[in-house]
């Protein structure tokens, strides 16, 4: 089986207890730190990853390098709202061009979500895409039918389809 793992950015791959929400550009971006596990688990993840985020390029990329994972998502994987005409998930549009711009299409490939904001799951899962919400706020009793799975943090989700994938053969131990 083919995997593709995308990522939405803020609130997915860091929580709000990463960074300190502060209006000045230089202490907001500076205040994150690395997230070695989260580099780790990634790293060990045998799918293409991409970011797919309603944040400006230049965002992505600056949170990206704060956080140490830059190494993990080169230009060409990652489209933000200003390299498609500044339109925003939820819009179906926008699936289809992530789609066209990472050459990627479900079913013929799994497509892993990873998302805070349910509004986009479900126009993901209009297209498809395997849907995993990461909140904090809810529990997977609580989560609605087009909603996959359900974890507290993108750690969590990422140790789980990790052990899936050793358990169903795709990479080993």
């Amino acid at each position: 089986m083919n995997f593709v793992c995308v990522f939405d950015l803020d609130m997915t791959l860091y929580n709000s207890s990463d960074f300190i929400n502060s209006p000045i550009a230089h202490i907001y971006y500076n205040s994150f730190t690395k997230k070695s596990l989260l580099l780790y688990l990634l790293n060990t993840m045998p799918c293409a990853k991409f970011i797919f985020t309603n944040a400006t390029h230049s965002h992505a990329k600056l949170v990206l390098e704060t956080l140490g994972l830059r190494e993990i998502f080169p230009e060409k994987h990652i489209i933000s709202t200003d390299m498609i005409d500044n339109k925003l998930k939820p819009l179906l549009e926008t699936y289809v061009l992530a789609e066209q711009k990472f050459k990627i299409r479900a079913p013929q490939q799994t497509i892993l979500f990873f998302e805070d904001q349910l509004q986009n799951l479900v126009a993901a899962k209009k297209r498809n895409w395997t849907t995993i919400l990461i909140t904090d706020t809810r529990t997977t009793e609580a989560c609605p039918d087009f909603v996959d799975y359900c974890f507290k943090n993108i750690e969590d989700a990422l140790v789980y389809f990790s052990n899936v994938m050793k358990k169903d053969g795709i990479i080993s131990n």
